[in-house]
């Protein structure tokens, strides 16, 4: 059963880049990158960049509470092997294997990119997992939003298809590997074991990851995730097709309705 305040509000931003000429996404993405930089700028050294030019791309699932407008509190990203090649950019958790001299890591994601060769949208990529530092005092609800952040990748899994796969590389020191694990998530390199799938990615300041693929979700996650099912199925999706209707939505469910919004509402 979930117990995040009524007043927080799911939203789906899919690639800012295809509606920035609309205010209101120009102001999401910017305070959802505010949230990563803080977020990150709490827990890793002076200079690590928490984002690159996918989040211009990239689906952002973000957790948003009503405060001068709509702020992400909490929020991660998705982007597929196609996204990445129709904006001419290598796929980032290939290049995150490239960076090191580690040929196991570095022929096991390439195997994994040769698979879907041929089906690129079937390959997804996530990352960028982030909650606002002020809430951290708060443990039950940064629990609740660590889990939540799982049951939507298995939300989106699904809406995703047949032979759809995530691949992914948490950071090993908050432990988000284990949570993947426990329901249903692998090692990049099958059979590989503690230090054996785990990388020191060089533009985090040598912080270890561990390279994770997702191809099916256990039966815990599949009862966990109906406690959501309904807010999923009622978020609002800002794309280039249902933006307006959307916008419109959150006139109804919100207090929003600054004057800077109301020419795309």
């Amino acid at each position: 059963m979930s117990t995040l305040p009524e007043s927080y509000i799911l939203i789906q931003l899919d690639s800012a880049l295809e509606q920035w000429h609309d205010p209101f996404v120009r102001q999401l993405l910017e305070r959802t990158i505010t949230l990563r930089i803080n977020g990150y700028g709490n827990k890793y050294p002076e200079g690590v960049i928490p984002f690159d030019a996918s989040c211009w791309f990239a689906s952002h699932f973000l957790i948003c509470e009503e405060r001068d407008g709509l702020r992400p509190i909490m929020g991660f990203q998705r982007a597929t092997l196609q996204q990445y090649r129709r904006h001419h950019m290598p796929f980032a958790p290939q290049s995150l294997c490239n960076q090191s001299s580690c040929e196991r890591h570095i022929e096991a994601m390439e195997d994994l990119v040769r698979r879907f060769e041929h089906r690129p949208d079937k390959l997804s990529y996530t990352g960028g997992f982030t909650i606002d530092p002020k809430l951290r005092a708060n443990r039950s609800l940064v629990a609740e939003l660590c889990q939540l952040m799982v049951v939507l990748h298995f939300l989106f899994h699904s809406e995703a298809g047949e032979e759809h796969e995530i691949v992914m590389a948490p950071i090993v020191r908050f432990k988000i590997d284990r949570l993947f694990a426990s329901f249903g998530s692998f090692s990049l390199m099958e059979g590989a074991e503690d230090d054996g799938s785990v990388l020191a990615l060089t533009s985090f300041a040598g912080e270890k990851a561990r390279f994770m693929r997702l191809q099916r979700f256990n039966s815990e996650m599949s009862r966990l995730a109906e406690n959501y099912r309904s807010w999923w199925d009622s978020r609002i999706l800002l794309n280039s097709t249902s933006r307006q209707y959307s916008l419109a939505r959150l006139r109804t469910v919100t207090s929003v309705n600054a004057p800077e919004y109301g020419s795309y509402i």
